[in-house]
């Protein structure tokens, strides 16, 4: 193998290596990209498990209310109605919460997935380093 031949193979591989790299740094961006979002959904996770421990809570309230108004007064069968109502009203608030945590989290498997692609891509491009390397 001539010495010209030798030199652009090594340039060949520096390209490889630098293009591994640079998709390494890359793929860390979008990592930390992922951990960011991963942080916000578990932040908006705590907020929503607060919340339904605090309608638990208001439930169990409730219902301890409604036992004493059935024993002590028909009259204050009104007043647990709207109690209900206004405990379905934060159901309903804390199902919309659900429903974008689960939109979240449908997000992050799609940059799993991306993240994926990108880490076969760079076994792939080392392993044609590796054969590179190996047939030289």
């Amino acid at each position: 193998m001539s010495e010209s031949e030798s030199s652009e193979q090594i340039e060949v591989l520096r390209g490889i290596w630098q293009s591994i790299k640079d998709l390494g740094q890359n793929l860390g961006g979008r990592i930390d990209q992922t951990n960011s979002r991963l942080d916000q959904v578990n932040a908006r996770l705590d907020q929503t498990n607060s919340r339904l421990d605090d309608a638990v809570e208001r439930l169990a309230r409730l219902e301890d209310r409604m036992e004493t108004a059935e024993e002590s007064d028909k009259g204050l069968r009104s007043d647990i109605v709207s109690m209900d109502l206004r405990l379905g009203t934060e159901l309903i608030t804390v199902h919309g919460d659900l429903v974008v945590l689960i939109e979240h989290l449908k997000s992050h498997q799609a940059d799993a997935a991306r993240l994926n692609q990108h880490e076969s891509k760079i076994r792939a491009l080392e392993q044609r380093v590796s054969s590179l390397e190996s047939s030289s």
